[in-house]
C-alpha cells in the first residue's frame, strides 16, 4: 500500500490502519521512501499515479485501485466495524472520486505539510 509520507492526513490514516491491521494484510509504504520507489518501479507506477492509487495484492494478484475505491478496499481489509464503510460502493464512482479529489487537493491546507528532515 503506497501513501504520501509528507501528508499529515495520510500519516494519520496510516497510523489508524497500522493499529487495526492485526492480521498484517496491509503493508503501508511511503512513496518517498526507497522501498516505496522500489514497489512503484516493480508495479510500473509513477509518483502522480501513486498519489491517488493503492496497490494491493489479493489472492496473489497485484491489483491497482484508485481514489475512493482504494479507500473502500482498505477499509474492507481492516475488517470489524470498518467493513461497513463498503456500503459507500453504492454511490456512483464519479461522485465518490469527486469527494476524494476535493479532500486530496486540500489535504495540505487542512493539516499543514510535514517537511522531511
Amino acid at each position: 500500500m503506497i501513501y504520501d509520507g509528507d501528508c499529515p492526513l495520510c500519516r494519520s490514516l496510516i497510523n489508524l490502519i497500522e493499529k487495526r491491521n492485526t492480521n498484517d494484510r496491509l503493508c503501508p509504504v511511503s512513496y518517498q521512501s526507497a522501498r516505496g520507489r522500489e514497489v512503484m518501479d516493480k508495479a510500473g507506477i509513477g509518483i502522480k499515479r501513486a498519489e491517488s492509487s493503492v496497490l494491493l495484492k489479493i489472492d496473489g494478484i497485484n491489483r491497482l485501485y484508485n481514489k475512493s475505491m482504494a479507500l473502500i478496499k482498505i477499509a474492507g481489509l481492516l475488517g470489524g466495524l470498518w467493513s461497513w464503510t463498503r456500503i459507500f460502493i453504492i454511490l456512483p464512482r464519479p461522485l465518490r472520486d469527486r469527494i476524494y479529489d476535493m479532500f486530496a487537493r486540500k489535504r495540505y491546507r487542512l493539516t499543514g505539510r510535514k517537511q522531511n528532515s
